[in-house]
């Protein structure tokens, strides 16, 4: 599974332990006046395909509610900081992030801009950012494959808005 990082979130060690998964990766893409929020999911596990969806929504639902920890927070921000300030071996891949964070953003940051703005954010920033942008919003949805076990829109997006497990 491609989060496979030291002390794993809730949600990784939930889709490895149920072998939902075979890889999954989140990502948001920060635009000057908008963002794309999101998850990659890949499975062979084909009978599961909507119970992967479903958890991974719950998850991020879940941050609305208020039940993080900080402890998650903070678990949180140093991989974020350990992904974002790895050092990058391919010279093609390097050149691709620098080339986005400047058409995205009009300039790259440096590592100390990087390390302060991960720092400064805080568990209210996270509820607050959920509670506006994931709580009950539309979602889109792509799948290729065998994606016959995946429920329909409707019952997809009211995972975005039941708080009940």
């Amino acid at each position: 599974m491609s989060q496979s990082l030291p002390n794993p979130s809730k949600l990784s060690q939930f889709l490895n332990e149920n072998h939902l998964v075979d890889s999954y990766e989140h990502f948001n893409l920060g635009y000057s006046d908008i963002g794309l929020w999101g998850a990659y999911l890949e499975t062979s596990n084909i009978p599961n395909v909507d119970e992967t969806v479903h958890f991974t929504l719950k998850n991020w639902n879940q941050l609305s509610t208020g039940t993080i920890t900080e402890t998650d927070v903070a678990r949180a921000k140093s991989l974020l900081k350990l992904s974002l300030l790895s050092p990058v071996e391919d010279s093609k891949l390097t050149s691709t992030n620098l080339a986005t964070d400047v058409l995205l953003k009009g300039h790259s940051e440096s590592a100390a801009e990087i390390e302060q703005l991960v720092d400064s954010v805080s568990r209210s920033n996270v509820i607050s950012f959920a509670r506006d942008y994931l709580y009950d919003q539309d979602i889109a949805l792509a799948g290729t494959g065998q994606i016959e076990a995946l429920f329909d829109y409707n019952r997809i997006r009211n995972d975005m808005s039941s708080l009940r497990w």
